[in-house]
């Protein structure tokens, strides 16, 4: 609602507000949900790919590589690098 309720503020013409929030509503969206389906990946695979998955992806978490949705939310990092810190190459 924050983001929405500035673009309205900043411009009297709502169209584009609307469009624009729209715009970042689904780049928040596809970076929570991407952030998710990796931590899923790395905290419910099972058996031996499930460690290998998670002895590469904890470090890297530890170190700030990966996605906080916690802590970032949208801003997490969920680009290549981000991936290849999580999975490898």
């Amino acid at each position: 609602m924050r983001v929405l309720t500035e673009l309205l503020r900043a411009n009297n013409d709502w169209d584009s507000a609307a469009h624009h929030y729209a715009i970042e509503h689904d780049r928040y969206f596809s970076t929570v949900h991407t952030a998710e389906v990796w931590m899923t990946r790395i905290l419910f695979t099972s058996g031996v790919e499930g460690d290998q998955i998670r002895a590469r992806a904890m470090p890297a978490l530890q170190r700030g590589h990966g996605p906080d949705v916690i802590g970032l939310g949208p801003d997490s990092p969920v680009d290549e690098t981000a991936r290849q810190h999580l999975f490898g190459p």
